[in-house]
């Protein structure tokens, strides 16, 4: 690589060549960072920039109808007809919750991921992001193109205030340490790193149930069929035959979509919908079961947002922003502080009672599927075509079983990824240190003390993913309770 290639990339001194350098030419002054502050540049985010009359919807409190919405600047951006979209005809009856369902879908469908920020920029704009944080209902919907169906995930119990998961301390990037705090604690904390710098933000967590609610939309993809976010099918589409052959029926999703969705009273399952039956396998307020307090845990929000991202569709941080950030060492303290929130995801998935909790409601998701098969298959007794049971029960627990080990592989590629980007900013920053000590003392550029901490913070993080990695190979960084 030229000198000239190398200094640009270094994002430390000018792009000059040492021949034609000006004569006092310094090193550019880096400003250093804090790893309280959390990284920004690779998280997957909306970058959709909204307008002002926009911007007023986005703080209403109250479920917002996407027909009601101008999505003009949305339609442009984006190349995608939402205001059409949300105005066809046939969705005129549509309540809202399976509207934005549809939209959501249609947007992902046509590549407008989390990466893009465009479903994110809809979420926004629409009030679904606010409305679910406060712990509304939420729909998914499974076999997103063949006989769409939604499922309603009921409003989630909050946490007790002695279970908050969260890094031992933000001030140091290289204590990947978890704990389990207190509010009173985390209050305290927080009060602590105002008192230094007035605008660091507030570490926030998430009441989280562990078992991600995503996780039966990503089984039906895979098992049901359908075209996950921002996927496009490569040449024949394939087929999802049913597992025990019923009737005439070809695929999957059409045989569950009559079955489970248009059968009306005989598509429910002690008073609910079957989807919605197998949904409260998740801690709920509906109900007030037992298990609601034990099995919600609050954890902090960044970590949790890694840990979807890990167990999701999506990349755990963006590929498009990744590239860029690596064109300059500036850009390093992203990857450290990455790196140390990926290692708290698995420090978090590795404690005994998360594991606990993991596995408890995974299990019950596991009998939910058994019983409203059972269920239908008792609606269904009576009538000419009767519902033949597709053992939906055993291929969920087939499917996790899977799954968790792929989890856990996105997590440690990710972390290997950001190491050897910033092995890359070391080896490059040494070439640099060994180019300057050949030069007249008067002519070297010199590493700043800032410069040196953001090196050996490299370093530092290079090391601890390493070693995480390798230990990787006996003890998986997600361990799976179903192996």
């Amino acid at each position: 690589m030229k000198l000239q290639r190398l200094t640009w990339m270094l994002g430390l001194v000018p792009l000059v060549s040492s021949a034609d350098a000006p004569k006092g030419d310094s090193c550019k002054v880096y400003k250093g960072y804090n790893c309280a502050e959390p990284g920004t540049k690779l998280e997957p985010s909306a970058d959709y920039d909204f307008d002002d009359s926009e911007k007023s919807l986005t703080g209403e409190k109250r479920a917002i109808d996407p027909r009601d919405v101008d999505f003009t600047t949305l339609d442009s951006e984006t190349g995608i007809n939402v205001t059409n979209l949300v105005r066809r005809q046939d969705y005129d009856h549509v309540d809202v919750a399976t509207l934005h369902a549809r939209v959501e879908d249609t947007l992902e469908a046509n590549d407008a991921d989390e990466e893009d920020g465009l479903v994110e920029a809809y979420r926004q704009l629409t009030n679904r992001g606010q409305l679910e944080r406060r712990g509304g209902d939420r729909k998914l919907q499974v076999c997103l193109n063949k006989a769409s169906m939604t499922y309603n995930a009921p409003p989630y119990p909050n946490a007790a205030d002695d279970d908050y998961y969260d890094a031992k301390t933000w001030d140091d990037c290289q204590d990947y340490k978890l704990e389990k705090k207190t509010k009173a604690q985390v209050d305290r904390e927080n009060a602590a790193r105002k008192k230094k710098d007035p605008k660091i933000k507030d570490r926030t967590f998430a009441d989280e149930h562990v078992l991600e609610i995503q996780l039966i939309k990503a089984f039906s993809l895979e098992k049901f069929g359908g075209t996950p976010r921002g996927a496009k099918p490569k040449g024949e589409v394939p087929s999802f035959p049913l597992s025990v052959q019923a009737h005439d029926y070809k695929e999957m999703c059409k045989y569950l979509s009559d079955f489970w969705n248009k059968g009306r009273q005989l598509s429910n399952v002690d008073n609910k919908k079957a989807w919605d039956f197998v949904a409260n396998a998740w801690p709920s307020r509906v109900d007030g079961a037992a298990h609601d307090g034990k099995e919600m845990i609050k954890l902090e929000s960044r970590v949790n947002g890694v840990k979807a991202r890990a167990f999701g569709w999506t990349a755990i941080y963006a590929k498009d922003e990744q590239d860029k950030a690596k064109m300059n060492i500036e850009n390093a303290d992203e990857f450290i502080k990455n790196i140390k929130e990926m290692i708290l995801v698995s420090e978090y998935m590795k404690r005994d009672e998360v594991q606990k909790i993991f596995k408890a409601q995974g299990d019950r998701v596991k009998i939910k599927f058994k019983e409203v098969e059972e269920g239908l298959e008792k609606n269904w007794a009576k009538e000419p075509r009767k519902y033949i049971k597709q053992g939906l029960d055993m291929m969920w627990a087939k499917w996790l079983k899977e799954h968790v080990p792929k989890a856990s592989k996105k997590l440690a590629d990710e972390i290997a990824v950001h190491a050897g980007i910033l092995e890359t900013f070391i080896e490059q920053r040494e070439l640099f240190e060994d180019i300057q000590k050949k030069k007249p003392e008067k002519d070297r550029v010199k590493i700043t003390p800032e410069e040196q901490k953001l090196l050996d913070g490299m370093k530092a993080s290079v090391k601890k993913a390493k070693a995480v990695l390798v230990s990787d190979q006996t003890k998986p960084l997600i361990p799976n309770p179903w192996a």
